[in-house]
């Protein structure tokens, strides 16, 4: 027995809630990830913007340790993202910097990329300074905190967005596709309902002429072949009963009227011979029903068979044996096997 496999509905619901689900992901990581880079690409221009705005005022300064009073103000003003602005000349000595000034910064430039670069926690913005026999980098940087929790805000809302969904897409899914189905349901109902003497039934259809119509116009032309056919074989169905009643009637008041009285031989004889002819109408019309039977069902061209004329023949002969007799004709065959490729019955008609 076979396993009853998930319903067409199921099944859509499904993919679509699969390919939804899979979309909104690819969203939500796009979501995040340009949230990422929009606030690092935020937080760096602003740091390269301050840092060439402070080398170019320390290219007119006579002493570089005037830098606290230009980016004292501005280091308090941002005191709350650790922002600081260091000098180190070109051994990576610290020759100045302000008290936000990260531990251990002393040796860590050489390693860094200019313009802009990460370090822990960090991120800052290097620009070369020449200032007379002086030779350096300045940095000014911020710390990476605000740009953390604004991630981890935006994860966690991420998070609620996608967890809605995960609840909500697959009931959304499964009423969609009830909804694209309803045409699909009510035309099984409509097929489960109907009937061969009922030929006018037809599918419903709503003139979209989308392929859930185009299924169901090619169904309902169908239908009207088959009410055609129908229609036709049982007008054929009553003709061949009129007919097989009416020679039936006509071969029993013959024989009733040959019986009524005594008749002479030459009367017998002409009755007899209406009943054989009319017998042999009916015989003809019983083997035209047969042979159109066949003819529906294919059955004729698949009964093909290696069938001996000879046998046919003397089968035949045997057959009609006793009427030559009683009319006093010697009736008998003699032949030679002849075998042939064709249908036994229809050959022996």
């Amino acid at each position: 027995m076979m396993k009853p496999r998930h319903s067409l509905r199921t099944r859509l619901a499904l993919w679509n809630a699969l390919v939804i689900l899979l979309s909104l992901f690819l969203l939500l990581v796009g979501a995040r990830v340009a949230v990422v880079t929009s606030e690092y690409n935020e937080l760096d221009s602003w740091l390269l913007a301050d840092a060439h705005e402070v080398a170019h005022k320390l290219q007119t300064l006579d002493d570089y340790t005037q830098l606290k009073s230009i980016v004292g103000e501005h280091s308090t003003f941002h005191a709350s993202l650790n922002y600081f602005v260091t000098l180190v000349d070109s051994d990576s000595k610290v020759i100045w910097g302000t008290e936000a000034t990260p531990d251990g910064f002393a040796g860590i430039p050489p390693v860094l990329e200019l313009p802009l670069c990460s370090w822990g926690r960090f991120r800052m913005a290097g620009v070369p300074v020449n200032r007379g026999n002086f030779q350096g980098t300045l940095f000014v940087g911020a710390g990476t905190q605000q740009i953390v929790e604004a991630v981890n805000a935006a994860d966690q809302l991420l998070l609620w967005v996608g967890g809605t969904a995960l609840l909500l897409i697959p009931i959304l899914a499964w009423t969609l596709a009830g909804m694209a189905l309803r045409p699909v349901v009510t035309m099984i109902e409509t097929a489960e309902h109907l009937q061969p003497e009922r030929l006018s039934q037809r599918l419903p259809h709503a003139n979209s002429n989308d392929e859930l119509d185009r299924l169901a116009r090619s169904v309902n032309g169908l239908l009207d072949r088959v009410g055609i056919f129908v229609t036709q074989r049982r007008d054929m169905l009553a003709n061949a009963a009129h007919e097989l009643r009416t020679l039936l009637a006509a071969i029993r008041s013959t024989a009733e009227v040959a019986l009524g009285q005594r008749r002479s031989p030459d009367e017998y004889e002409e009755r007899l011979a209406s009943i054989i002819d009319q017998g042999s109408s009916l015989e003809q019309l019983i083997n035209q029903l047969l042979f159109l039977a066949e003819a529906e069902g294919e059955r004729a061209l698949h009964q093909v068979e290696e069938v001996d004329l000879n046998q046919v023949i003397g089968r035949s002969t045997q057959m009609f044996q006793a009427i030559a007799e009683s009319k006093g004709i010697d009736f008998t065959y003699e032949g030679t096997p002849a075998v042939v490729s064709g249908n036994r019955r229809h050959l022996s008609m």
